[in-house]
C-alpha cells in the first residue's frame, strides 16, 4: 500500500529509480518534471438579462427578483436574507451592473453564492 502513495506522491521515479544499496543508500532527486502551469482564467461575465430588479417579502424572508426570475443558491434553493437593508443592498449590487454580469464586483453575492434562477 505504501508503494502506491510514493506512485501516486511522485509519479513512480522513486520506485523504478531506486539505488542497488536499498533504502538507506542515499537517493538522488532524479529528473524533475516541470508542473503544468496554471493558466489565468479571467474572471466569468455574463451577458446581463434583466431589466429590472426588485424585492419581495417572503415566508423565508426577504427575496431578490431579476425581472420575474427568483435568485437562486447554486443548489436551486430559494435566496432569502433575514433583513430587509441586506435584501436593499444584494439588489442594488446586481442593478449596478451594466451590460455584463461581472460576479467578482459583487460581493455580497459571491460571499452567499446565489445565482439568478429559471
Amino acid at each position: 500500500m505504501w508503494r502506491s502513495c510514493l506512485r501516486l506522491r511522485d509519479g513512480g521515479r522513486r520506485l523504478l529509480n531506486r539505488p542497488a544499496g536499498g533504502p538507506s543508500a542515499s537517493m538522488s532527486p532524479g529528473p524533475t518534471i516541470p508542473s503544468p502551469a496554471r493558466a489565468y482564467a479571467p474572471p466569468t461575465e455574463r451577458k446581463r438579462f434583466y431589466q429590472n430588479v426588485s424585492i419581495t417579502q417572503g415566508e423565508g424572508g426577504f427575496e431578490i427578483n431579476l425581472d420575474h426570475r427568483k435568485l437562486k443558491t447554486p443548489q436551486a434553493k430559494l435566496f432569502t436574507v433575514p433583513s430587509e437593508a441586506l435584501a436593499i443592498a444584494v439588489a442594488t449590487e446586481w442593478d449596478s451592473q451594466q451590460d455584463t454580469i461581472k460576479y467578482y464586483t459583487m460581493h455580497l453575492v459571491t460571499s452567499s453564492q446565489c445565482e439568478p434562477g429559471p
